[in-house]
């Protein structure tokens, strides 16, 4: 859902598989600590965080880093 981790400061890694179809908006605000691991590629993290502000995190695909 949204606002599921927003302004968690404790967070600093998630895995996500490449199998998530959908991701809630603001999910990682605030999170500054955090680097998410996303197991598809950048195109399709790009496809699943379309339109949604995400925080500004560290994100690292399976083909590149965000």
């Amino acid at each position: 859902g949204d606002h599921v981790f927003y302004h968690c400061d404790s967070l600093t890694s998630i895995n996500i598989p490449e199998s998530v179809t959908s991701i809630g908006d603001h999910v990682f605000d605030f999170c500054y600590k955090l680097t998410i691991y996303y197991k598809g590629t950048r195109d399709q993290w790009n496809e699943l965080v379309n339109g949604k502000s995400i925080g500004t995190n560290n994100v690292i695909c399976s083909d590149d880093v965000i």
